[in-house]
């Protein structure tokens, strides 16, 4: 006799329910662990997506929603700028962010298509 508790199909179900899942990656199977990473996020077809069409960005301290163009905190007014130049640098962990003072900062890219030669990205505090 098997008790509930050792049922391989309860624990199963039970674990799917509880894991959380990031925007713009698979494996969900309710809003409820997207919503637990963001607000606002939401299962489609086995994987979270953000909210009003927003792309996922990967920063330092996992996965935002964000529109193009905007940082993590606070919008459009922290991107990091030497003598009012926004500063470039290429999407995803960059070192040429993390070189900057004694400051946590995150590469975020600018358009749907941020490669390593299109410098298109902009450096925004991550703290």
């Amino acid at each position: 006799m098997t008790s509930r508790g050792n049922d391989n199909k309860y624990s199963v179900k039970n674990e799917n329910a509880k894991r959380t899942i990031n925007p713009g990656e698979s494996g969900c199977t309710q809003n409820r662990q997207c919503e637990a990473v963001w607000p606002g996020a939401y299962c489609r077809s086995g994987e979270c997506r953000c909210a009003n069409n927003q792309p996922p960005f990967r920063t330092r301290d996992g996965l935002v929603c964000l529109n193009y163009g905007f940082c993590p905190l606070n919008g459009n007014n922290p991107k990091f700028r030497i003598e009012n130049q926004v500063q470039q640098c290429y999407g995803g962990a960059d070192a040429t962010c993390e070189a900057i003072g004694a400051l946590a900062y995150d590469c975020i890219c600018d358009s749907d298509d941020c490669t390593v030669n299109n410098p298109i990205s902009f450096c925004c505090p991550s703290r």
